[in-house]
């Protein structure tokens, strides 16, 4: 039983990463804008959504993950 209650914690922390994940990858440019702003970021007002987006991702999850596509 304890096993499967960590187990259960496990997934269950990760999928609430995930969750936080897909909500900075569905945000508006605007809303990027305001966490980057939190953040104390620079240099990020003018950049595209995408690039914005990336910017974030790099600063809240540190260097992004490897395309795995072939």
């Amino acid at each position: 039983m304890e096993r499967l209650e960590l187990e259960r914690r496990y997934q269950s922390s990760e999928i609430e990463a995930w969750d936080r994940r897909f909500e900075v990858r569905t945000a508006t440019r605007e809303q990027l804008l305001a966490i980057a702003r939190e953040r104390g970021m620079r240099g990020y007002s003018k950049l595209r959504r995408a690039e914005l987006l990336e910017a974030v991702e790099r600063e809240l999850y540190g260097e992004q993950e490897e395309d795995l596509s072939p």
